[in-house]
Parts: C-alpha cells; sequence; structure tokens
C-alpha cells in the first residue's frame, strides 16, 4: 500500500497567471499513475487534489495497491520522474517534487480494473492549460481551462474544471470537448457557473471616449489593457441592448 503525492508547485489564479506555465498537480499525478500502470498491476485506493476550481491545483494524492514484488521497481519509477520533472519545471516549478511512501500491507476498496483504466484515460487526456492566444490582442490569453479538483468518492470519480474564454464560440467548443471525452468514458458532465464573455471589440466607440477624457485630466495618454479572467462586464454587456453595443 503506497501513497504517492504530488507537491511543491507554485499554483496561481487559473484566469491571470495561466500563461505563467506553472504545473497542475493533478495532470501530474495522472502522469504519474501511467507511468507506475505501464510497467506493474496498479489499484487505486484514493485520490485528491487541488481546492478551488479557479486555482492552479499545487497538490495531488494517490493511495495505490501494488504486488508486493514490484515495489522496489515502482519506487525507481517515481524517483526517476522527480528528477525530470525538476528539469522540466527548473524555471516554472522549481519546488515540485513527487514523493512515494510506502504504507505497509493492507486492504482497501479498490477501483476495478476498467476503472483503473478510465480515469488514468481521462486524466491524461483531458485538457489543461492555454488553448488558444488571442488573434486581436498580441500575449494575450483568449481560452484556456483548469482542472481545479480531483476527488474519489465512494460512487464516482468527480473532477471540477474551470473554463475561460473572451470568445463565446470558443468557451461552447471547449465545454464540448470535455463533456464528450467524459461522455466517451462512461460519465456525466454538467456546467455550472456560466456566464457571457466578454468579447474585444476593435470598433469600440466607448474607448476614444474615455481616452479624451483621461487626457484632459491628467494630461497624458492611458494605457489599455486586458486580463484573461470572469468579470461582471460580461454578465453587463450580455444585457445590453444591440443598438447600444459598440458602447461595450
Amino acid at each position: 500500500y503506497y501513497n504517492i503525492e504530488v507537491g511543491g508547485l507554485v499554483g496561481g489564479h487559473s484566469g491571470t497567471e495561466i500563461d505563467k506555465g506553472h504545473a497542475n498537480a493533478i495532470k501530474l499525478i495522472g502522469r504519474t499513475l501511467k507511468l507506475v500502470q505501464n510497467n506493474v498491476n496498479i489499484q487505486i485506493a484514493e485520490l485528491d487534489g487541488g481546492e478551488k476550481d479557479n486555482a492552479i491545483p499545487r497538490e495531488c494524492e494517490a493511495e495505490i495497491l501494488i504486488p508486493a514484488e514490484n515495489t522496489q521497481i515502482v519506487c525507481e519509477y517515481v524517483k526517476e520522474l522527480n528528477e525530470i520533472l525538476k528539469k522540466e519545471l527548473v524555471e516554472t516549478d522549481p519546488g515540485v517534487q513527487v514523493l512515494i511512501e510506502e504504507q505497509g500491507n493492507a486492504e482497501a476498496e479498490i477501483l476495478d480494473y476498467h476503472s483503473v483504466s478510465r480515469v488514468i484515460f481521462y486524466l491524461r487526456n483531458v485538457p489543461n492549460g492555454i488553448q488558444h492566444m488571442s488573434q486581436l490582442l498580441n500575449g494575450q490569453v483568449e481560452t484556456s481551462l483548469n482542472l481545479g479538483i480531483l476527488e474519489l468518492k465512494e460512487d464516482a470519480l468527480t473532477s471540477l474544471t474551470s473554463i475561460r474564454s473572451s470568445v463565446k464560440t470558443r468557451k461552447e467548443d471547449l465545454c464540448a470537448r470535455v463533456t464528450m471525452l467524459v461522455e466517451m468514458l462512461g460519465g456525466e458532465a454538467e456546467v455550472e457557473g456560466d456566464y457571457p464573455a466578454w468579447e474585444y471589440r476593435t470598433d469600440s466607440a466607448l474607448r476614444p471616449q474615455v481616452e479624451k477624457v483621461y487626457e484632459e485630466l491628467f494630461h497624458k495618454k492611458p494605457v489599455f489593457s486586458t486580463i484573461h479572467a470572469g468579470l461582471e462586464c460580461g454578465l453587463l454587456s450580455g444585457k445590453i441592448p444591440d443598438q447600444y453595443g459598440n458602447l461595450h
């Protein structure tokens, strides 16, 4: 009976800091489990990671069972991956650690073989991070998602992903991709907390007026910038009639 823990990651806000390249602990636990599964028979008893859907997970852990004769080789695989990740993430997450600790012989409720395969497949293939950069704003993230919470409950594996985009159709397409993956694996997907995208307008009538007033008040040009995050403006713009849409 072993505990595998991914930790030491930087984390951050899943919107404004998604472009920093910080690793996702849940995705890394999936990579670790797949590495072990490729070489030995693995049984999963527990999975838990992340605290908020809008925060990049810094920690995730798994409780697994493996045949006693494979204990040494599994520990070697995990230690090797730990060194690999330290090199891969030397700039973004220098404190990354993948630790494995023996818990002794034990009995536990575990996932069946097919469930283990589906869980690991999901963790390895569910999209995460930046999906599209803006074509209108140089260097600005347009569409992203963050696998923020993972929990193995008695009757199901549950995960919570935060999806963001300043383009409505991109967000809908990404939701559809995640939903399709979940349903193909026999699961169910539900969308909650949705809010409209606040799309950038190159022909804004409001922006020049703001610039004019700002210069009159402060005698210098304003700097207009954007952030990749959910704002109330998306809800407000969705309520404004079309004839006033150019004021966004």
